[in-house]
C-alpha cells in the first residue's frame, strides 16, 4: 500500500548503502535492546538530539507514558524492552524509524499490537509525512490502516490481484471489497466509499 515517492530518479541508479540511508522499517517482530528509551529510539547517535526525540513521541502519544516510567527517557528497558507493553513496544520501533528522518517509510504490520486511540496517533503521523512528500509503504491486514493511501495493492499467494484506490476497489466489487465485506459487512459498501487520500 503506497504513498508515492516523488525523487524523479531509479532506485537501480542507487548503491545499497545509498538506498538504506532513504529507509527506516518497522518490522512485524519489534526487538529492541537493552538500553534505556534514548538509546532505543536515537540509536547510533553518539549525541541524541533531544527536542527532535521529544517531538516525536508527542507526535505518536507515547510522551505521557515514557514521562511515567520510573526515570522516564533514561528508564533501562530490559532485553527486547521486557518492561513494555506490544502496543508500546511497537511505538518505540516507530519513533526510531522516524528518527532517523527518512524518505522512505516502510510499516509492516506496525499497528498489530495497538489499540484504536494509539492507532489513530500514527495514522496522524502518517498524514504529516504525507505532507512532507514522504514514501510510506504499509503492510497490512486490518483495512482501516490503508484506506487513505493513494494506491492499494492486493496479493494473493504472492500475486497482484488487484490495485487502484479505496474507493475504485470497493466500486469493482473484487478481491479488496470482499476483504472489506468480511472485516465491516455489507453497510459499509456505501458509508465508507470515501475520496482516497490527497496525491501530491
Amino acid at each position: 500500500m503506497l504513498f508515492k515517492f516523488n525523487r524523479n530518479s531509479s532506485l537501480k541508479y542507487l548503491n545499497n548503502a545509498s538506498l538504506r540511508n532513504l529507509l527506516s522499517v518497522v518490522p512485524q517482530k519489534i526487538d529492541l535492546f537493552a538500553g534505556n528509551v534514548i538509546e532505543n529510539i536515537a540509536i547510533g547517535d553518539y549525541e541524541p538530539n533531544m527536542q527532535q526525540i521529544i517531538s516525536i513521541c508527542t507526535q505518536l502519544g507515547i510522551i505521557d507514558f515514557i514521562e511515567a516510567l520510573p526515570e522516564g527517557f533514561q528508564t533501562y528497558l530490559g532485553e527486547n524492552g521486557a518492561s513494555l507493553s506490544g502496543g508500546q513496544k511497537q511505538r518505540i520501533a516507530i519513533a526510531k524509524a522516524l528518527y532517523r528522518n527518512p524518505e522512505i517509510l516502510i510499516l509492516d504490520e506496525a499497528t498489530s499490537s495497538l489499540d484504536s486511540a494509539s492507532e489513530q496517533y500514527v495514522q496522524r503521523t502518517i498524514d504529516l509525512l504525507r505532507m512532507q512528500k514522504k514514501t510510506i509503504i504499509i503492510i497490512a491486514h486490518r483495512l482501516p490502516t490503508i484506506r487513505k493511501t493513494d494506491q492499494i495493492i492486493v496479493l494473493d499467494k504472492g500475486k497482484v490481484v488487484e490495485e487502484g484506490s479505496h474507493t475504485e476497489m470497493m466500486i469493482a466489487n473484487g478481491h479488496y471489497a470482499n476483504l472489506w465485506k468480511q472485516q465491516f459487512g455489507d453497510d459499509d459498501l456505501t458509508s465508507l466509499m470515501i475520496p482516497s487520500f490527497y496525491k501530491s
